[in-house]
């Protein structure tokens, strides 16, 4: 019951920072404050606490060492007008009955290529969705198709903070997983495509 209220309560912080525009840090340091509590409560020594997070923080932060490329590169991209340059450039090239197929191939590539799905929603996936509005093509399938092709090319990408969070977490070998991971796409990735 410790471990639901400790979810329950990161929730609530997590709510709370987003509507008052507090950084995410404060609900996590928050919900270590609990986890360390639940583990005291049953029975587990400061000195393990410390050593379990000493022992694992290392692994924890290579996805904030990818979050901080992610975040360089998306906002280059902002910042030197890549964004404009494609919804100007795409609206001559992409032919309307082709636009939600080429919108997943290109999320997915890009998704796979970087490793993020939320840098490609946030740069790719902004201009695809006013190319759907300058083409007359529906925007709610348009962004459903942008959230399947990111999702499902960060899900196979060896530079997923993700699937690198997972290997460190469950001390795997992160190449091997990636691996794994991509013989199971294939059917959903067929099926997406019909």
């Amino acid at each position: 019951m410790d471990l639901f209220i400790t979810f329950a309560l990161f929730a609530a912080a997590a709510v709370f920072c987003l509507l008052r525009s507090l950084s995410l840090a404060w609900a996590l340091a928050l919900t270590l404050l609990c986890l360390c509590v639940c583990a005291l409560r049953r029975g587990v020594s400061p000195r393990q606490i410390l050593g379990m997070i000493r022992s694992e923080l290392p692994g924890v932060l290579i996805v904030v060492r990818i979050l901080c490329f992610v975040g360089l590169l998306t906002g280059l991209w902002r910042s030197c007008g890549t964004i404009a340059f494609f919804i100007r450039v795409g609206m001559g090239v992409i032919p309307p009955q082709l636009f939600l197929l080429l919108t997943f191939l290109l999320t997915a590539l890009l998704s796979f290529a970087i490793g993020t799905n939320f840098g490609v929603t946030s740069t790719a996936g902004i201009m695809l969705i006013a190319l759907a509005r300058a083409g007359g093509v529906s925007v709610p399938v348009t962004a459903g198709v942008i959230l399947s092709g990111v999702i499902f090319g960060d899900r196979g990408a060896p530079t997923s903070s993700c699937a690198a969070l997972s290997a460190a977490l469950t001390h795997t070998d992160h190449y091997a997983n990636v691996r794994h991971m991509m013989k199971t796409a294939a059917l959903p990735l067929i099926l997406t495509l019909g």
